[in-house]
């Protein structure tokens, strides 16, 4: 039996923005899209948008030289502006490495708390890995936000 390693990771940002601006940058895949690389060096495509519970997203990231990490999402709870909760597995090559428990919160000013609850196959580092890219896109967002709404 595969060993599997567990790890939380939440990120909390306060966003600058309304709480809908926020729940439209999540809910919008060409805004994902802008936002959801964790650095300038990443990528994130999205191959596939169903945002909607019980939708299904297919969305390829990893480095702009090789994308080769498909996440599959699993949309559970949509509650228009303030909260998402979806799974995700995250493959790469056909392999699973990780499935991951994700819950999104907007408070009513924009806040912002993200905490993904993390099965990972590949050890700690998937977790690393995790709790990185979550405070990058955190940080991506942020940066988004207030250059579309100014």
């Amino acid at each position: 039996m595969t060993e599997i390693t567990f790890g939380t990771v939440t990120v909390e940002r306060e966003t600058g923005a309304t709480a809908e601006w926020v729940f439209a940058a999540f809910a919008d895949a060409s805004q994902r899209e802008k936002w959801g690389a964790p650095s300038d060096t990443a990528a994130f495509i999205v191959e596939q948008d169903e945002f909607e519970e019980g939708g299904t997203d297919l969305t390829r990231c990893g480095s702009r030289d090789d994308p080769s990490i498909l996440v599959t999402t699993r949309y559970h709870v949509i509650e228009a502006p303030h909260l998402i909760i979806h799974t995700e597995t995250v493959s790469d090559g056909g392999n699973t490495l990780a499935s991951i428990l994700t819950t999104i919160e907007i408070d009513n000013s924009g806040g912002l708390r993200i905490t993904a609850q993390v099965a990972s196959l590949v050890g700690q580092e998937m977790i690393d890995n995790t709790e990185r890219g979550q405070n990058g896109s955190a940080d991506s967002l942020v940066r988004y936000l207030k250059e579309t709404t100014e």
